[in-house]
């Protein structure tokens, strides 16, 4: 009788769940039906949403963590719950912005385009050339799909791969020896917090679930059952704990700092073999697609297998042999000739940290609290994820893994500056295990929670929902396009002839989208603007032979001067007047967000 009543309450929940959840995403869908990105301000998006759409969001999120309070978890309530926050977190632009956001989307637009086209590649057009898989990937995709144009992929890839990267970022927290019911909250922490934009429609994007699955699969299927480290660290450490903090410490030196908890799947020879072939074929795209990762995941294998956590200790070697044979044949073009500028940056961690910080804190001052917050959002998930290790540390459970996995991907920063952007690369290949270890930090016990760490995950997860709006989408005022934007980079394809110049102001807009080999693309003022711009732009746009030279202006263009470059409101209309004013120039084409100059015909 109890147990059917109790199967009762159970259900009933379930379907109050269910509800709430349907209930808050429609009203957070409904709320943002006319949005208007164009219209953000140097905050970004989070300056036009509704609050009926935080309310939505909250509703849902509140429903989460009430479903994860529950003694027995209904993995399916959860599973559903936990993609419609990511669909309410990373669907908002696909499904309110005319077109997909972001300047380098419609870049690798183009380099699909032209693999499309011609079946071929131009390593010397663009160092990613040299790692193919992806464009050539996409290339056959708009061939299944009886298209040469990539728009919709563009606009949904964000959704579609951060659904995609919900699974693996579970099991990577499952694999650590989290309990079920905090690999939950670690997966929702990991979307709260991934405010780094690097899944749009990307080799890197597409990269990370390569990496992602191929930690997933090592961790969760050949973890030794040794010790949770090595007794040759474990001693010395349990010491130094029992010096530190007394009591406690002395419970992590007994258990010799804790057996690791059984988070292995039992897997059998036949299993073993077909995992490690999806491993090595995962591994074997990215080293195909993309610089970086391969590295990083080669650097945390190594990491996992030395601190004898993985099994498979002859993988790494492998890994590195199929790095090192692609580079140093395929990939020769890219690196041939510019091993100085390549190697630059190499040790010199301070110039590294310079470029992907202090060089980002500038522009509007009206934009830096976005900066300000990504940093300090960054800082403070750091700080959690170090007190939630020494909380499994004291309680004898210390998580070596995410240990590997949260540290190894910051030796990246001993290399290059990666075109400022290594520490974003960072941020993101380390989030899985930092938001594992920060779970640990708000729920520690494997057990089911009680109404304190309930309240306090809820006010967590609420908190994050505005912080993620605004670091994740604070540059959506220059950052998204409108169609009108599209139409007029179309019209300047359409009038230009092959061979021709096309300048910008800064390379802020939907360009290089087609046709990549049949233009130069250049931008003008992609750093700073100097005083004499008017000069500047006269020098470039002087017609190069028998073929044209192009000054393409749009809304985006505008805004990004406005806002990270620190240009006065109305500078671009200004420049024009100006420009057009000496009658050496004249519009070819006029529209809402678009215009189009020439050099004007001789007299």
């Amino acid at each position: 009788m109890v147990n059917a009543a109790g199967r009762f309450r159970s259900v009933r929940a379930s379907k109050a769940a269910l509800v709430a959840t349907v209930v808050g995403a429609a009203l957070s869908v409904w709320s943002v039906g006319d949005l208007n990105a164009g219209r953000s301000g140097p905050h970004g998006i989070i300056d036009v949403l509704p609050i009926t759409f935080f309310a939505g969001l909250g509703v849902v999120l509140v429903a989460f963590t009430t479903t994860l309070r529950r003694q027995t978890l209904p993995h399916p309530v959860l599973a559903f719950q936990l993609i419609t926050i990511i669909s309410l977190l990373y669907g908002l632009t696909s499904y309110a912005e005319d077109i997909a956001r972001l300047p380098t989307t419609w870049v690798h637009a183009g380099l699909i385009e032209y693999i499309q086209r011609t079946g071929a590649v131009l390593p010397d057009y663009d160092a990613r050339f040299a790692w193919p898989a992806f464009f050539a990937g996409g290339a056959l995709l708009n061939d299944l799909a009886g298209t040469d144009d990539s728009g919709t992929f563009l606009s949904w890839a964000p959704l579609v791969l951060n659904l995609t990267y919900s699974v693996p970022v579970w099991t990577i927290a499952r694999g650590t020896g989290a309990s079920a019911r905090r690999a939950w909250l670690a997966t929702c922490l990991f979307f709260l917090l991934n405010w780094v934009a690097q899944d749009y429609y990307s080799p890197q994007g597409v990269n990370f679930l390569f990496a992602t699955a191929i930690l997933a699969v090592l961790i969760r299927a050949f973890t030794t059952k040794s010790e949770v480290i090595p007794a040759w660290i474990a001693r010395p450490v349990g010491r130094v704990l029992a010096s530190r903090f007394s009591r406690r410490a002395r419970l992590v030196r007994r258990t010799n700092l804790g057996p690791v908890a059984q988070s292995e799947m039992p897997v059998s020879g036949r299993q073993r073999v077909l995992l490690l072939s999806a491993v090595a074929l995962l591994f074997a795209a990215s080293v195909v697609s993309h610089q970086l990762t391969p590295f990083l995941v080669l650097i945390t294998v190594i990491g996992l297998v030395v601190l004898d956590r993985v099994s498979t200790r002859l993988l790494p070697v492998l890994m590195l042999l199929g790095v090192l044979i692609w580079i140093s044949y395929a990939a020769s073009s890219y690196w041939a000739g510019q091993l100085d500028s390549l190697f630059a940056d190499v040790g010199k961690i301070d110039s590294v940290v310079n470029q992907n910080v202090n060089n980002r804190v500038a522009g509007n001052p009206d934009h830096k609290p976005v900066i300000y917050a990504r940093l300090a959002l960054t800082a403070t998930l750091w700080l959690t994820a170090g007190v939630g290790l020494l909380r499994l540390a004291l309680r004898g459970k210390l998580d070596v893994i995410s240990i590997v996995g949260f540290v190894a991907p910051f030796t990246v920063l001993v290399g290059q500056a990666y075109g400022g952007e290594a520490l974003l690369r960072v941020y993101l290949f380390a989030l899985p295990f930092a938001a594992t270890l920060a779970a640990a930090a708000l729920a520690p016990g494997d057990g089911s929670w009680g109404k304190r760490t309930t309240a306090l995950v809820t006010v967590v997860l609420l908190a994050l929902m505005p912080a993620f709006f605004l670091t994740r989408y604070g540059n959506e005022a220059f950052e998204s396009f409108v169609s009108d934007e599209l139409a007029t980079v179309d019209e300047l394809s359409r009038i230009a002839p092959p061979g021709s110049s096309l300048f910008v102001f800064n390379t802020n807009v939907p360009w290089r989208k087609e046709r990549i080999e049949d233009y130069t693309f250049r931008p003008l003022f992609e750093d700073t603007i100097p005083a004499n711009e008017i000069a500047v732009i006269s020098d470039a746009l002087q017609p190069a032979g028998d073929v044209g030279s192009f000054l393409l202006v749009t809304t985006a263009q505008e805004r990004f001067a406005e806002i990270k470059q620190g240009q006065d409101r109305g500078w671009v209309d200004s420049t024009i007047t100006k420009l057009l004013a000496t009658n050496r120039y004249r519009v070819v084409h006029r529209s809402s967000d678009g215009l189009i100059i020439v050099p004007a015909e001789p007299a």
